[in-house]
Parts: C-alpha cells; sequence; structure tokens
C-alpha cells in the first residue's frame, strides 16, 4: 500500500543485537513517525525487505519505561487499591491548563451540557481549563464569557 511522504525526525537509532536473518533496534524519533514504516524502508535499503516481529513504545512525552507497568504485572498486584495506587492522575495530561472549581450547581450544570456561572474574568475567552469539583477531576471546560464556561470534555463515571 502506497503511503504519502512525510517529514519526520530521527534523533537517535542503536543496533541492540544483530544475528543472522534480524536485528534489534532502538529508536528515539518524533512524533508521527511509523516504525513499521522505517522498518520496511531499511528493508528496502538493504535490498531485503524487513518486518517487525516485537514492538515495544519505551517513552511517549514525558513517560518512560520506568512508569510503564504491563497488564499482567497489575493483575499479579494484590488487589484493586494496590493497582490503583501505581495508577497515574487521570488529569495528568492537561495539568498545564488553569485549573477552576466548581460549586454543586455549576457542577450540576455542567454535567447536563450547559454552561455554568464562573468568575472567569481572568482568562481569555476560548481558554481551555481544568475543572475540578470536590477536589475530583471532573474535565475539561471552554471559557464562554467572563463568567460563563461551557462542558468541553467531562468524564461520565466521577464519583464526587
Amino acid at each position: 500500500m502506497e503511503r504519502a511522504a512525510r517529514r519526520i525526525n530521527v534523533y537517535d537509532a542503536r543496533l541492540l543485537s544483530l544475528d543472522d536473518h534480524a536485528f534489534e533496534l532502538e529508536v528515539s524519533c518524533s512524533k508521527g513517525t511509523y516504525i513499521r514504516t522505517l522498518a520496511e524502508d531499511i528493508g528496502l535499503m538493504l535490498g531485503c525487505g524487513a518486518h517487525i516481529s516485537a514492538l515495544r513504545r519505551l517513552k511517549t512525552g514525558p513517560f518512560g519505561a520506568s512508569n510503564m507497568w504491563t497488564l499482567d504485572a497489575l493483575e499479579q498486584l494484590d488487589d484493586q487499591a494496590a493497582r490503583e495506587a501505581e495508577l497515574m492522575r487521570v488529569d495528568i495530561l492537561v495539568e498545564h491548563l488553569p485549573a477552576q472549581a466548581v460549586d454543586e450547581q455549576a457542577y450540576r450544570c455542567l454535567s447536563h451540557g450547559q454552561s455554568a456561572r464562573l468568575d472567569a474574568s481572568s482568562f481569555a475567552p476560548d481558554t481551555l481549563m481544568r475543572l475540578y469539583h470536590a477536589s475530583v477531576f471532573i474535565g475539561l471546560g471552554v471559557v464562554k464569557g467572563d463568567d460563563e464556561v461551557a462542558p468541553k470534555r467531562l468524564l461520565s463515571n466521577v464519583a464526587v
């Protein structure tokens, strides 16, 4: 299947092992890089073809292999509380956004898809923000005016 060419960056490529018919490669690359396509391209350059027999992501964004768990390893922990203690907060990927606490009335409005009255005067219109009710992350909202925030993406199973 033909794929459109795209510009990628390969920051580092290390040969980890080599035998008669296979090699192991560790690649550090930009987002949007298709490693399977990279393997095919290497095979074309070598004139022998290539495919991937195993693929493991070692890092994505700020998250590295030291924080990764397999499902099997998580399931072998003693109980649900032990498993949950190893999981990262659900809002960790959006912690760069400003946070806004919402009261019970605003929470009800937002959870029904309606805008809520909040003091958002210090934020520009269309600012995306994290929303918390009773110190629990409930999702994302967007500033619509000085005193109005609309729900953008809310978690559906939040118990507060």
